[in-house]
């Protein structure tokens, strides 16, 4: 009897498939969380909407196909994205100090 001995299976397409999701969730989960709640203490649906463009952003950035500017472009567009949170932040700062005093009535006393 011949054993004919077959390579190994090496899923390479769902390795860099599963890298790109992990890389992508990792910063886009926080960035998702951070708008919903900042949308949610606000009552502002303008953060909400910030979430979803700068996760759809570094979605877009992460599979942009030259490998070496990749990971440089993606993390502007998440710095550009923290920076129009901030602007976002600022101008809506208010409704955003109400609604954390609404959620957590400790920090209204602290400050």
């Amino acid at each position: 009897m011949v054993v004919v001995h077959e390579p190994a299976y090496e899923p390479v397409g769902e390795v860099v498939a599963n890298r790109w999701y992990r890389s992508f969730l990792a910063v886009a989960a926080p960035l998702l969380v951070v708008g919903f709640l900042a949308s949610a203490a606000a009552d502002r649906l303008i953060f909400a909407a910030w979430a979803l463009l700068a996760a759809s952003a570094y979605g877009l950035a992460l599979r942009w196909e030259l490998p070496r500017r990749r990971i440089v472009v993606a993390w502007l567009v998440v710095i550009v994205s923290l920076a129009g949170f901030a602007w976002l932040a600022v101008r809506h700062a208010p409704e955003l100090k109400l609604g954390v005093a609404a959620f957590l009535p400790a920090v209204e006393g602290a400050s």
